[in-house]
């Protein structure tokens, strides 16, 4: 029988299993999530990369066409970063683009060797930093343990510090094994593009070389159906020309036939000379003058047609005839044939004029686009300086405006200014003046009297004014000033105003 304690047991040991079991369960769960979500993003990023590759190989390549096109042109050298470096610019100056790239990333491979190496150095010496100062604290603990000085607090806190000091130094430990880590993962990430892009290219090399294939198949499908034409045609020639030929001898066989039947019915046809034929040779001696001659043309033209037969190489004048009739029926095809090439020829030719019309109309198509888009910056920056200016304008004349009002106002106050100081005068110079000179003072105090008469109306005309009063008497004492009508050119009523509200 099994008793209480060990039944309570077993229950126990199955929950804690059972509670691990659900536990991992979820643990893995979350790690295939994370698994799928890292394959999606980096299902992402392939792609994303693929579509910037090819991007950039095509900016490459126009890149280096345009350093092909300097290079060849004899243009000026390029620069590139590390052009300041004396001793790189030596060691790189006589080599090529890929053995400066080998170069390059051995020389960064070796100095990251190295700084990988200082930081290992560096977490060793603060390593050591560290357990020489947890030495020194428990040293420190001993020697006032031994004085009998120690109290738990300060143990305490040394111990509290020490463990800080562990756990910052672990950190830090861990901190650098992350930097290395990320430092390989980025090397690795270079490595998996460059092999990337490898792979492309022998993508694109299989694909070019499979299409060079392709169309070097189908060409030598179509010179395998060519030749078959052609020994199709030959064939066909070779039956025609032996039919010809049998013709040809049929005939010949005819025609000597004939020939033999003829030349014996002329024998026939011959009369034997009698002898009265005789008696009349004295006639004849007449005509054999005549028959000479015709004898000597028929011996010239069988000359002639020997050596026709001798060039030929003809047997008979029968075989002559008939192979002046093929060289005549041969120059009539060859007349036709002459001009239908010369029909071609005129055809091509126009065909050639109009293409090369055409093209000259692209090049100045091309040229005219060049020039527009070589001049399109200059006539943006020509707007861009214009509308400066239309602001610097703006402002000007802005800034001018206020100046010609400040000067208004202040030709105003001087006006009032200068009337109240001649006011004062004026009443000065009566009281000053000798009793014997009444009458000129008399003449004079009228006329100063008419002044100040037509001032004091035109000041209470001023003062009558409620809201536009600062306006009219401003206005009206620059009317009365004749500098500023003359300077200014002021002309109606409404121009002060609206120079005076701006």
């Amino acid at each position: 029988m099994v008793s209480a304690k060990t039944y309570k047991m077993i229950q126990a040991e199955t929950c804690i299993t059972r509670d691990k079991i659900t536990r991992y369960r979820g643990i893995l769960k979350l790690y295939a999530r994370d698994k799928k979500l890292q394959l999606l993003q980096a299902t992402k990023l392939k792609s994303t990369v693929s579509r910037k590759l090819a991007s950039l190989e095509v900016d490459v390549r126009k890149h280096r066409e345009i350093v092909g096109k300097d290079l060849s042109e004899g243009g000026k050298k390029l620069t590139y970063p590390g052009a300041d470096c004396g001793k790189f610019c030596l060691a790189i100056s006589q080599l090529q683009a890929s053995e400066i790239y080998a170069a390059i990333f051995h020389n960064s491979d070796i100095m990251r060797q190295l700084l990988n190496k200082l930081y290992y150095e560096k977490n060793k010496k603060l390593k050591h930093a560290i357990e020489l100062q947890l030495e020194y604290s428990d040293l420190s603990n001993e020697c006032k343990e031994e004085n009998g000085g120690t109290l738990q607090l300060h143990c305490e806190q040394q111990q509290f510090v020490a463990q800080l000091q562990r756990s910052i130094s672990k950190y830090n430990t861990a901190k650098a094994i992350r930097s290395i880590y990320l430092s390989i993962l980025h090397i690795l990430q270079k490595d998996a593009m460059f092999f990337d892009t490898l792979l492309n290219m022998l993508k694109e090399d299989q694909f070019s070389q499979c299409k060079a294939m392709l169309r070097m198949t189908v060409m030598g499908q179509l010179a395998t159906e060519n030749l078959d034409d052609v020994r199709q045609k030959y064939k066909r020639m070779t039956g025609i020309i032996l039919r010809n030929m049998r013709i040809r001898e049929q005939t010949l066989n005819s025609v000597r036939c004939q020939v033999q039947d003829l030349w014996s019915c002329a024998l026939s046809l011959v009369r034997v000379e009698s002898d009265t034929v005789f008696s009349r040779k004295d006639i004849a001696d007449e005509l054999s003058s005549a028959d000479e001659v015709l004898e000597k043309q028929l011996i010239s033209l069988e000359n002639i047609c020997d050596r026709i037969k001798e060039t030929l190489l003809v047997r008979s004048y029968h075989d002559l005839l008939s192979r002046l009739e093929d060289q005549s029926k041969q120059r009539t095809d060859l007349l036709a044939r002459l001009n239908f090439n010369t029909k071609n020829r005129d055809s091509l030719l126009s065909k050639t004029n109009h293409a090369v019309q055409v093209l000259e109309g692209l090049m100045h198509s091309k040229t005219a686009v060049e020039h527009y888009k070589a001049q399109e910056c200059e006539i943006l920056e020509q707007i861009e300086i214009e509308k400066k200016r239309e602001k610097d304008l703006k402002e000007l004349k802005k800034i001018r405006g206020e100046l010609f009002t400040n000067i208004r106002a202040a030709l105003q106050n001087i006006n009032m200014m200068l009337l109240c100081v001649r006011q004062s005068d004026t009443k000065d110079t009566t009281k000053k003046k000798d009793v014997g000179k009444d009458v000129m003072l008399k003449k004079e105090s009228n006329y100063d009297q008419e002044d100040t008469e037509l001032e004091l109306e035109s000041l209470a005309e001023l003062e009558e004014v409620d809201t536009d009063g600062t306006y009219h008497k401003k206005s009206s004492l620059l009317r009365n000033f004749p500098y500023f009508t003359h300077s200014f050119g002021v002309v109606g009523e409404d121009y002060p105003k609206d120079k005076y509200f701006i």
